[in-house]
């Protein structure tokens, strides 16, 4: 009996001791937490370059029940050549990849006291397959998710293909971007290659070429940046070579321009009793600024007029690309010793330039007829103003004269595409300023031509030929003729190549200015 008692005693010491120690361990356990429950998926599909200027996917990190999202830090290795780093959802490390979106679901109180959590965070993130690396094309690529949460790291890894299945496409497209690229369209208003004043036109991409991608090399970028900023040197010229690079896919081509940059000159000087520039140097710019601006109102020209010479105005267009003439008129006149032509601003006139006017106007000149493509017309005199595909226009009509032009219809060119100037009619030539936005008119002033414009480009004096005349609704560029816009579906001439006017997407450069920049509150000049 008292041995069954004993052996009693000792099981019932056991299990309670059995029952003390597995509640120290329950114990401990709720203490120290749960188990993390971290999973990663990386959803990506594979990518067509040809076909693909963006590729988006998902990475979503699911948190099980009592986890609490706590991510530092996310790391995309591709095929171990490149690594993209996301911290705060800030991209860094590679170019190609952008941060669009987060979205976090779920996360309703869990159980264990309360303190953790269940849900998802799915980043939603964007390739640039125009900027991937070259070599990454015609690959499988692996890519890995890293997330570093707290103290642990979870990862994901996929596979995906980038292809080109359209080379010759391709190929296609980098020599029409080559062919845009054209002197006169990077020139952006100055005079010539060997005649840099002002700043340049560089672009990063062409419209209508999709996945085509420009990048751009100086070999002076003190001087030419490659964004097309011109600093221009105090004592002597200086020669540059520029080469863009033209790519789309791992077709590539380069076209290199060499650039003489004229060294500053001083503002140009201005006869105060006649408030006239007599330009001795048309090599030179004709730099306009505070200095020389309050008297200013006429600039004369006495060659054979087809010299380029240009009118500088940098240092007095505002930063939204804006000048007034708000204390005198300005003409500007070419005399050839046997005509004279002329171009008329009235005073209080607001020129307003493109985003990528430099604050260069070419005064006067005339230009070649050859390969001018009139519509139904055989040209007689061509003359640029202003520049012909860098865009300048007025809230007020600007008068130019063509001197021996009487009887010939009037036209003007655009980005190599070719519009008829309709004739005035009486309200136009009893006050022009009613014209139209960016319109114009022509008439007859005895042996002269006057046209009638709130826009500057090349302007054309033409014989119609006997098949018939012009079509009065052929536009370009945007501009309209006349008292309307042309209707949808009015004729168009089109240049073969792609439009110089296709370029865009650089961004806006300040040139030194040889002054202080005036304060934009002082409106232009004059």
């Amino acid at each position: 009996m008292v041995l069954k008692r004993e052996v009693r005693r000792k099981n019932i010491i056991k299990n309670l001791f059995s029952i003390f120690l597995t509640s120290i361990i329950i114990s401990l356990l709720i203490l120290a937490g749960p188990v993390r429950a971290i999973s990663v998926n990386l959803d990506i599909n594979n990518i067509d370059v040809s076909t693909e200027t963006e590729k988006e996917f998902t990475l979503k990190i699911d948190y099980n029940n009592n986890e609490t999202p706590d991510i530092k830090q996310i790391d995309l290795n591709f095929n171990n050549e490149a690594t993209c780093t996301i911290i705060n959802d800030i991209v860094s490390g590679c170019n190609f990849l952008e941060f669009t979106n987060k979205k976090v679901s779920g996360f309703t109180p869990g159980f264990g006291y309360g303190y953790g959590y269940a849900g998802s965070v799915t980043y939603t993130l964007l390739i640039k397959t125009p900027l991937l690396p070259s070599n990454f094309i015609g690959k499988e690529i692996e890519i890995e998710a890293v997330i570093t949460d707290s103290n642990q790291q979870i990862s994901d890894t996929s596979s995906i293909s980038i292809t080109q299945s359209k080379v010759i496409d391709d190929e296609s497209l980098v020599n029409e971007a080559y062919t845009a690229l054209t002197n006169k369209r990077v020139l952006n208003g100055n005079a010539a290659l060997d005649k840099i004043t002002s700043n340049l036109y560089l672009p990063s991409r062409l419209k209508g070429l999709e996945g085509v991608r420009i990048s751009w090399q100086s070999d002076s970028a003190g001087i030419i940046s490659t964004n097309g900023t011109v600093a221009r040197d105090s004592l002597e010229d200086k020669y540059v070579k520029v080469t863009a690079d033209i790519t789309k896919g791992t077709v590539s081509k380069s076209k290199t321009f060499d650039f003489v940059v004229k060294k500053k000159v001083p503002p140009a000087v201005v006869n105060n009793a006649t408030g006239k520039i007599d330009v001795v140097n048309p090599d030179e710019d004709i730099v306009i600024d505070q200095s020389n601006v309050l008297n200013l109102r006429e600039i004369e020209i006495n060659d054979n007029g087809d010299k380029p010479v240009v009118l500088n105005l940098m240092s007095l267009v505002t930063t939204d690309k804006k000048l007034n003439l708000s204390t005198n008129s300005l003409t500007l006149t070419r005399n050839t010793g046997s005509v004279t032509y002329s171009v008329e601003i009235p005073l209080g006139t607001i020129i307003q330039g493109n985003d990528d006017w430099n604050g260069l106007i070419t005064l006067p000149t005339i230009k070649g007829n050859d390969g001018k493509n009139i519509t139904n017309g055989n040209a007689e005199l061509v003359i640029e103003v202003g520049s012909e595909n860098v865009k300048l226009t007025f809230d007020k009509a600007v008068k130019i004269t063509l001197p021996g032009q009487t009887g010939k219809k009037a036209g003007y060119i655009f980005n190599e595409a070719f519009t008829e100037i309709t004739e005035c009619t009486s309200s136009d030539l009893s006050d022009p300023d009613t014209l139209v936005a960016e319109g114009d008119c022509f008439t007859n002033l005895g042996a002269d031509m006057i046209i009638w414009t709130k826009h500057f480009t090349e302007f054309v004096s033409y014989t119609p030929t006997s098949s018939g005349t012009s079509n009065s609704n052929t536009v370009s560029a945007g501009i309209s003729s006349g008292k309307s816009r042309p209707s949808p579906g009015s004729a168009v001439a089109v240049p073969e190549a792609v439009p110089e006017e296709a370029v865009e997407e650089q961004i806006p450069a300040q040139v030194e200015s040889i002054v202080e920049e005036i304060p934009q509150e002082k409106q232009g000049f004059f």
